[in-house]
């Protein structure tokens, strides 16, 4: 069974506004939203908190050793990750990282990828 997704609305464009009475109708339309200006920058801080809250329980903080022949994985977790920490070894490249568990299960799938105490 598929995971439900969270979904947060961001309705653009409330500088544009004339009657406020339409913002209570929108936030009642549409559960979880926000309504912000990307032009003014009104309530951006909000819809990145609401973004955090949501992906803060779905994010791990790990370390992994990766060997120098699998740079390929280095490459995507620069893509799909924060990366925190890098050093590069003789023989591997140690990495920090904070990472959705889904696509961390999918990366140690790679029996060459080990997590480091």
């Amino acid at each position: 069974m598929a995971e439900k997704k969270p979904i947060i609305t961001a309705l653009n464009k409330i500088d544009l506004l004339q009657d406020n009475a339409w913002l209570s109708w929108l936030k009642d339309k549409f559960p979880n939203s926000v309504c912000i200006s990307a032009k003014t920058g009104q309530n951006l801080n909000q819809l990145i908190k609401n973004i955090e809250t949501f992906l803060k329980p779905r994010m791990r903080r790990i370390k992994l050793s990766i060997p120098l022949n699998k740079m390929g994985i280095v490459d995507l977790l620069y893509r799909q990750a924060k990366v925190e920490k890098i050093e590069y070894e003789a023989h591997c490249v140690r990495i920090q990282i904070k990472i959705d568990k889904d696509v961390l299960s999918n990366i140690l799938k790679n029996k060459e990828v080990s997590i480091i105490n």
